[in-house]
């Protein structure tokens, strides 16, 4: 389990900062790691993986790890 630590982090259907969002997350919501992507990126001068959660049952999909505790 990890959390969000960003007051308003985006859900994508794809590892990509420019990939559809489908939903947003909000500082410490709770969320399970599903996988991780092969690669680091680099936003806000943070690297780190994507990772792909599910939070709440229903959200599931993409989001950048540098932002999850």
């Amino acid at each position: 389990k990890s959390y969000v630590t960003a007051d308003a982090l985006y859900v994508r259907v794809n590892p990509d900062r420019n990939a559809r969002e489908v939903g947003m997350l909000v500082r410490n919501t709770q969320v399970s790691v599903l996988e991780l992507s092969d690669s680091d990126d680099y936003i806000d001068g943070r690297a780190a993986k994507w990772a792909r959660v599910r939070a709440l049952d229903e959200v599931e999909g993409w989001v950048f790890s540098g932002y999850l505790s």
